[in-house]
């Protein structure tokens, strides 16, 4: 019985053998009658990396076709902003009066955040740059991806004459953004006492609720603010 076991395995040994050398031989034959370029690729296909994935065409022609709407002079640069942008953020007034000559667009929004040009003149203080993109037809109310007005930028940063600009040309001083923060709300917490008190001389309210149900006088309690006189009642 042990002899038939082993006659057995050899059996099975053997036929294993003959079916690796006859893979082995008919491969060896693709590789030589393959294109010499061609033959490592017989070896390796069953290695080969999927091909990469590639947008569909028509989100590709899509993309393409947005970007050629936009007019060059307000293309975004790879941090998501336009020419315009960048000379309100740095304060260039005369660069900014000749991109607005050139027709760049003061509505033009920036890539991540979708503020204006007037919100980053705005947070960067810059008062006359503020002033001439109102005249050139800056939206003062224009919203970012949180709902933040130019005035909520000025007022997050403490800037007076920034702040007195928008209130000028009719910023509403009670705006919200999504998280039921208004410019007061902003101001307070950073106290800033001077915007503060603008904005309070303007309309603001001291008792609105935000989404955490925080009113701006409870951000700083201790801040000492002048009231508007109550108007007489009419008899």
């Amino acid at each position: 019985m042990l002899m038939n076991y082993a006659r057995g395995a050899l059996l099975c040994a053997a036929a294993i053998a003959i079916a690796i050398a006859i893979l082995w031989f008919v491969d060896g034959n693709d590789q030589a009658n393959a294109p010499r370029g061609h033959r490592a690729a017989i070896s390796q296909v069953h290695f080969a990396e999927p091909p990469a994935a590639q947008e569909a065409p028509e989100q590709v022609d899509k993309q393409q076709a947005e970007t050629a709407e936009v007019p060059e002079i307000d293309r975004l640069d790879a941090q998501g902003f336009s020419k315009l942008h960048r000379a309100a953020m740095g304060g260039r007034l005369s660069d900014a009066k000749k991109l607005l000559a050139q027709g760049a667009s003061p509505a033009v929004q920036q890539k991540k955040f979708q503020g204006t040009p007037l919100q980053y003149a705005a947070s960067a203080g810059h008062a006359e740059v503020v002033q001439l993109l109102i005249k050139a037809g800056a939206k003062v109310d224009a919203r970012d991806s949180q709902g933040r007005t130019p005035l909520t930028w000025a007022a997050d940063k403490g800037n007076v004459d920034a702040t007195r600009k928008l209130v000028e040309a009719k910023a509403d001083v009670r705006a919200v953004n999504n998280g039921g923060w208004t410019p007061l709300h902003y101001a307070m917490s950073r106290r800033h006492q001077e915007v503060a008190q603008l904005l309070v001389d303007n309309g603001a309210k001291l008792d609105a609720l935000n989404v955490q149900r925080k009113t701006p006088l409870e951000l700083a309690p201790d801040m000492e603010l002048k009231l508007p006189a109550e108007a007489p009642e009419k008899r």
